[in-house]
């Protein structure tokens, strides 16, 4: 962000706010653009010509991803038509896999969160929906009896399964059946400033 930002001739706030959605229009996007050398219109949307027109992957320093809302996140059909976009920028351009998005934390998950614990409401969740998910890993996983996403920290059982770990005590731990699913593991949070 620091390099980009002196490419650029833009400060590291205003890279900020950008990458975090809180400014959505900008008169230095063009700057940052050019800087990237992808289109405006790209960065700020995801159409156009982007990180397609490198010639490598390694060359694409950005990559647009959609902030979804937990009812979203559940369902693979709303990730390419998600109505508000965030950037990832650097390594996390090439170690994200294709269909990763950003989970906005709001108010209906308020009741999961806990004042003591890793996230809050209004928190960024950048997740990776091709990674493999390991022991003690933080997913977003769709809990088909009851047509919702749940976010935890993941545990391996004895037989194999997984069992999903609430944020809140207050909750009990959920065993995860064949038709539940990882839908993706946190990889990166961007904390809301209050």
């Amino acid at each position: 962000q620091v390099e980009l930002a002196h490419r650029a001739r833009v400060s590291q706030q205003t890279l900020t706010a950008l990458e975090r959605g809180v400014t959505q229009r900008s008169r230095f996007l063009p700057d940052v653009a050019a800087a990237l050398g992808v289109s405006a219109e790209w960065l700020r949307t995801g159409v156009g010509e982007g990180a397609g027109s490198a010639s490598s992957a390694s060359e694409c320093l950005v990559r647009p991803i959609p902030i979804l809302d937990a009812s979203e996140a559940a369902d693979p059909e709303h990730h390419e038509v998600a109505s508000a976009w965030t950037v990832i920028a650097g390594d996390a351009v090439n170690q994200l896999g294709q269909g990763s998005f950003a989970l906005r934390l709001g108010p209906e998950e308020g009741a999961l969160l806990t004042d003591g614990g890793p996230f809050r409401s209004g928190d960024m969740l950048i997740c990776d929906t091709q990674a493999d998910p390991q022991p003690g890993d933080y997913a977003v996983v769709s809990i088909r009896e009851r047509d919702r996403i749940d976010t935890g920290q993941l545990r391996r059982v004895q037989d194999g399964s997984w069992e999903l770990l609430p944020l809140n005590d207050l909750y009990p731990c959920e065993r995860l059946t064949s038709r539940d699913r990882i839908v993706a593991i946190v990889r990166e949070l961007r904390r809301a400033i209050r």
